[in-house]
């Protein structure tokens, strides 16, 4: 699918699922601007609401959204679900959730697949990563502790592999 189409149709995304969200953005391809789309990502934060229990125990506001009106269900996960839009095109839905933190989950969704595989790859073994970290459950922790490093924002997720900040276009 053309660019400008696979955007118009993300930004409808986003705006209809907006309100189930703390923070949603348009990830993949279409943030790197690329010219054919081959699926529209989006990574959200989802509004946790009272799963009606006597507990109160909080949900993602996805449990409770009819996913159906907007195609075929693939897959349904607790941090991923993805559909089969009626527009012919796949939607993935990356949802954050801790551990993980917005700018490691969004870094790697926004790609391309070989930068994102280099950032979680340590640098001993010739990626980006500081040896002493890893990345596991979509956060930056200290290898030997385990100790999550803060990443909120995707510059902050650059700063910890100690490079500048590179815009989704020009990343390789």
């Amino acid at each position: 699918m053309l660019h400008r189409e696979a955007l118009f149709i993300a930004k409808q995304l986003k705006s209809e699922l907006s309100p189930l969200c703390e923070r949603i953005e348009i990830a993949g391809s279409v943030r790197r601007q690329k010219p054919d789309v081959g699926d529209i990502e989006l990574v959200a934060i989802p509004k946790m609401v009272s799963n009606g229990d006597l507990l109160g125990t909080p949900i993602s506001a996805f449990a409770r959204y009819d996913f159906i009106r907007l195609g075929k269900v693939l897959k349904h996960g607790q941090r991923y679900i993805q559909i089969a839009l009626h527009q012919q095109i796949n939607l993935d839905l990356f949802l954050v959730l801790p551990p993980a933190t917005w700018g490691v989950i969004f870094t790697l969704r926004t790609g391309p697949d070989t930068f994102s595989r280099s950032c979680v790859t340590p640098r001993s073994k010739r990626g980006l990563l500081p040896s002493y970290l890893q990345v596991k459950d979509g956060a930056v922790r200290h290898a030997t502790t385990g100790e999550i490093i803060p990443t909120p924002e995707e510059k902050d997720f650059f700063r910890v592999l100690e490079m500048q900040w590179i815009p989704p276009d020009k990343r390789r």
